[in-house]
């Protein structure tokens, strides 16, 4: 910033259409985009964690890096809220619902706390900030 000096972190794949999220904890950044959520470490090594997803997810990060929340849409038409974890690759299944589930995040003041939102008009979902 002090520079205002730019320089490529990643190229990810994306279709003109893709929005890119992402977030940042640590060394580490994961994005969603393209149908899958990429892990960029630093030194810039790239990896897929996931794909094959409908759309570009919205990724979120635990502040020590070692965690992503993340919200999509299966196959089944369901939405899942899954978290990933880095370092042995497991994920786990945390909810699912028949509407449209978005924007996990871990709560900054206590990370065994995931929110997400019901997606829609919210003229009529009331019931907009889940946990």
């Amino acid at each position: 910033l002090a520079t205002g000096a730019m320089r490529t972190l990643a190229n990810l794949p994306r279709t003109g259409t893709d929005l890119l999220y992402f977030d940042v904890a640590d060394s580490r950044i994961v994005a969603g985009a393209s149908g899958a959520v990429w892990l960029i470490e630093e030194g810039g090594d790239i990896r897929p964690l996931v794909s094959g997803l409908h759309s570009a997810p919205t990724p979120s990060l635990s502040r020590d890096g070692e965690r992503v929340a993340l919200t999509f849409r299966d196959d089944d038409g369901l939405f899942h809220l899954e978290e990933f974890r880095l370092e042995t690759g497991e994920a786990k299944r945390l909810t699912t619902t028949s509407w449209w589930m978005n924007h996990a995040h871990f709560s900054p003041h206590d990370e065994s706390w995931i929110g997400y939102c019901h997606e829609g008009p919210c003229e009529e979902v009331m019931d907009r900030v889940w946990g």
